[in-house]
């Protein structure tokens, strides 16, 4: 007997539907403050249904468009056929045990089947929701990022860059220096375009820090953030701050349809909000610096 939750997440509405016997809050706790009241399922982003104990198999034509770790553990491959995709997450150490996701081409019907023994790793799990929602949600003028944000003053600031560039390092600063600074997601959280404005959501994806806000603020600025030896901050806007965003964005970047409207989204959002490159050391000055240069 399956048992079926719904979580809203950046107002969007999906269910997990799964055995009565494994518990999903022990699975999956990061999203116990998203949960809410069912929906009817056309109102729902996607469906997914976990199944155990099921036979995974590539659909016939699959082509791997990607393969990437999420961690030092954890593969991630994404594969497409002629009618969606499959995106298989699988542990470095032993392969046998694996997550397989299934689905159509609009991320919207979803199913996962673990290959051995019912066996069903939280983490992988998670990975794998966390994609399918990330491409659910572009249609709807919504991007998940690779970024670090927190909310100041009724404001929220993005700061994004590659693994490593010190994003968390600076929402770090802002909150020792800035009284009532808080994280609202330190990895992954999502922007939506609406009524003309920009809003950053909290999410169940925070990476290493566990932060699983169900809230949202305004967006205010967004900052690239580069490890520099001086702090210099470099406003940018249009194409510029176009591609200040882009990488950072979740999308299956092969696949034209949504790559597309991820950018229709995307230059509505840098038309409305401030962006730029913020070239800094680990310190209050550049803190301050950002901030003075993406407040109003």
């Amino acid at each position: 007997m399956n048992k079926t939750y719904y979580y809203r997440v950046a107002e969007f509405v999906f269910r997990i539907s799964l055995s009565e016997e494994l518990d999903i809050h022990e699975l999956l706790p990061s999203f116990s403050p998203f949960v809410c009241d069912r929906v009817p399922d056309g109102d729902c982003l996607f469906r997914c249904r976990v199944v155990c104990d099921a036979p995974a198999s590539r659909p016939y034509g699959c082509r791997l468009i990607t393969e990437e770790s999420t961690d030092r553990s954890n593969t991630i491959r994404l594969w497409k056929h002629e009618n969606g995709y499959v995106v298989e997450s699988s542990a470095m150490m032993n392969r046998e045990n694996t997550l397989s996701m299934y689905a159509d081409a609009s991320f919207t019907d979803i199913r996962i089947a673990a290959r051995r023994d019912g066996m069903c790793g939280g983490t992988a799990l998670s990975n794998l929701i966390r994609i399918a929602y990330s491409q659910a949600v572009i249609p709807h003028r919504a991007v998940s990022l690779h970024a670090s944000t927190v909310c100041l003053d009724g404001g929220a600031y993005i700061f994004m860059g590659r693994s490593g560039a010190g994003k968390s390092t600076h929402s770090g600063l802002w909150m020792r220096y800035f009284e009532g600074c808080e994280l609202l997601n330190d990895d992954n959280p999502t922007i939506r375009m609406k009524d003309g404005m920009v809003t950053a959501y909290g999410t169940p994806w925070s990476g290493k820090t566990a932060c699983y806000k169900n809230m949202s603020c305004r967006v205010r600025g967004i900052a690239l953030i580069r490890q520099e030896s001086r702090n210099h901050f470099i406003p940018c806007k249009d194409v510029q701050a176009f591609t200040v965003l882009l990488p950072g964005c979740s999308v299956i970047r092969e696949e034209q349809a949504f790559h597309d409207t991820l950018c229709d989204t995307l230059t509505e959002v840098v038309s409305a909000v401030r962006v730029g490159v913020m070239e800094c050391l680990p310190d209050e000055e550049a803190a301050r610096l950002c901030r003075e240069s993406l407040s109003d």
